[in-house]
């Protein structure tokens, strides 16, 4: 086993990269270089933890929401967070929600038939029912509708071989700039937060 000088470096090596999606990497490291299995698991709570209060100004400075509303969205957001495989996309997701609805699930337009945080037209993805989500729940579950929005986000990164500016214009319908540029500032703005 290395001394315990190598764990502070690792510790925040390991913050980085679970930042950025890759916390499989870093608990293959920790066992390769024998660092106990709590060690990793505490650190993923705080890694979740230490993203809320970014989350919730981001959605506070970019929406018209209360207080509550912010953190009923903020609390859905995280607990997405800590379980999808993808976490690069979910600052995509903040970005995507904070446009399309002002992060407000109960909204829904009726000339497109599109629903909740991320304004999905359900019809044109079946893959959700597939995962337990019904229409009514892009308006009635602020957890599912987050969900929906990036599950139909990462269906169309990984259509678009993980090109993050071709899955937006995908989510979007067609290629457009404003809205490309508007959703990664948001996502920016996010991954400022986080890091300081």
């Amino acid at each position: 086993m290395r001394g315990n000088s190598d764990i502070p470096f690792f510790l925040v090596i390991m913050v980085l990269l679970s930042l950025l999606g890759v916390m499989s990497v870093c608990m293959v490291i920790a066992i390769h270089n024998d660092l106990p299995v709590d060690i990793i698991e505490k650190h993923q709570q705080e890694t979740v933890l230490d993203i809320w209060l970014p989350v919730a100004e981001t959605i506070d400075l970019m929406t018209s929401l209360s207080e509550q509303e912010v953190d009923d969205v903020t609390d859905a957001y995280v607990d997405i967070f800590s379980t999808v495989r993808n976490r690069n996309l979910m600052p995509y997701v903040l970005g995507i929600m904070v446009v399309e609805s002002g992060c407000n699930y109960r909204s829904a337009h009726s000339k497109s038939s599109a629903r909740g945080i991320g304004q999905i037209i359900y019809k044109y993805h079946p893959e959700l029912a597939d995962k337990g989500i019904s229409e009514k729940d892009l308006t009635s579950d602020i957890y599912k509708s987050i969900m929906a929005t990036y599950l139909v986000l990462e269906r169309y990164w990984i259509k678009n071989d993980f090109h993050y500016k071709k899955a937006i214009f995908a989510y979007r319908g067609r290629d457009y700039e404003t809205y490309y540029n508007r959703v990664t500032e948001i996502a920016c703005m996010l991954g400022s937060k986080i890091l300081r």
